[in-house]
């Protein structure tokens, strides 16, 4: 494709253009890796954070079966206790773990997909990376020759006006 570029400003801007590009291509990707190891790093806390809230979650429930089994042995006056609150209680304790162990595997279900994305983006960023280190200096440096060479062909000194052909009629008055 052609830049079809009629003017040295033209040139010029498109060299501004290019660097600008190049800047702004190296902080997409310095945006991105910080993009990605926050992301990375708020995978990891959740899940230990799941995790952590599991355990406590799970000594809940183990509080509410033992209310329950002991509001279950105590009778009053030989007959048996409603142990209707205790058991909603085991329930929701037992669903809010099955919660908190739903999330730690969904985590685990989708850190290695995570992870992988990671690795996916790696390879062509090196690419775009070795792209903006080398080959961008050789197209800017292209870039520069083209303008200094242009630049130096307009302020080359034209070559004088040549004096105007002699004429073939004589003046009039003559000389003789």
């Amino acid at each position: 494709m052609a830049a079809n570029l009629t003017s040295l400003e033209q040139l010029s801007s498109f060299r501004e253009a290019w660097i600008m590009f190049l800047a702004t291509a190296e902080e997409s990707i310095i945006s991105m890796d910080g993009d990605i190891r926050r992301a990375l790093h708020q995978v990891q806390e959740n899940l230990q954070a799941w995790q952590r809230l599991a355990r406590q979650r799970e000594e809940q429930l183990g509080e509410k079966r033992l209310i329950l089994n002991r509001r279950k042995l105590s009778k009053t006056f030989g007959r048996p206790v409603d142990t209707t609150a205790e058991e909603e209680d085991v329930r929701k304790a037992q669903r809010r773990l099955d919660e908190a162990v739903g999330k730690i595997a969904a985590i685990k279900k989708w850190q290695p997909l995570v992870e992988r994305a990671v690795l996916d983006y790696e390879g062509p960023k090196q690419q775009l990376n070795v792209i903006l280190s080398t080959d961008a200096e050789k197209g800017t440096a292209f870039l520069d020759q083209k303008i200094e060479a242009i630049e130096a062909y307009l302020t080359t000194a034209t070559p004088d006006a040549a004096p105007p052909p002699p004429s073939s009629v004589e003046p009039a008055g003559g000389a003789s």
